[in-house]
């Protein structure tokens, strides 16, 4: 009696997929426009508005301009370079803030249009991001510094996010038993032994 026994290769294939994953937004562009008020009259606070714009990660760099006119006729404009840092560490652009205000501020009085007085703006502000959706957010802050003592406003924002795309190379090894002539049958030793 005959046997024909066939031995079978097994054939290791390897697979290389790539994935693409979104990771966190690495770089922001944010622009925003507010009302702000601040202790620029002697009567007590003065009220205005604000547009800033900002470039950076967790830390942002960008300025700031705020128009506040006060009671006695004289307009009080902040022209400010910021430094911004954001607290959370798990999640970029939201929650709380802490931003440096470094310029000077310009007092112009109502009717002329040379300016009379000049003073040098420095502050700190705390506030908060607040996100409405993908693009836009509220920023609620205070503030306290030199010339207005204390301050605060609140702006609503559009921010550009700049997603940063992370290609993996996932390599998959697949160990699957192909015969190497697939159209002879295959004989079990076993019944062989057994008719021993």
């Amino acid at each position: 009696m005959v046997f024909l026994c066939i031995s079978a290769g097994f054939a290791e294939t390897e697979d290389i997929e790539i994935d693409e994953t979104e990771t966190p937004h690495r770089e922001d562009f944010w622009l925003s426009s507010g009302w702000e008020t601040a202790l620029y009259s002697i009567h007590g606070y003065a009220h205005g508005g604000s547009l800033s714009m900002g470039y950076g990660d967790k830390t942002s760099i960008g300025f700031q301009i705020i128009w506040i006119p006060a009671p006695e006729g004289i307009d009080n404009l902040e022209i400010n370079v910021l430094l911004r840092r954001y607290f959370r560490k798990t999640e970029t652009f939201k929650g709380i803030f802490c931003q440096l205000m470094l310029g000077s501020v310009i007092f112009i009085a109502e009717g002329e249009s040379a300016f009379q007085a000049g003073s040098l703006s420095a502050g700190l502000t705390l506030g908060w991001r607040i996100p409405l959706g993908k693009r836009f957010y509220l920023e609620p802050t205070v503030r306290a510094g030199f010339p207005y003592f204390t301050g605060a406003g609140v702006s609503a924002g559009l921010s550009f996010k700049q997603p940063g795309r992370e290609r993996k190379a996932k390599e998959s090894k697949e160990n699957d038993e192909q015969p190497l002539l697939p159209f002879l049958p295959v004989v079990d030793d076993s019944e062989w032994l057994l008719t021993r």
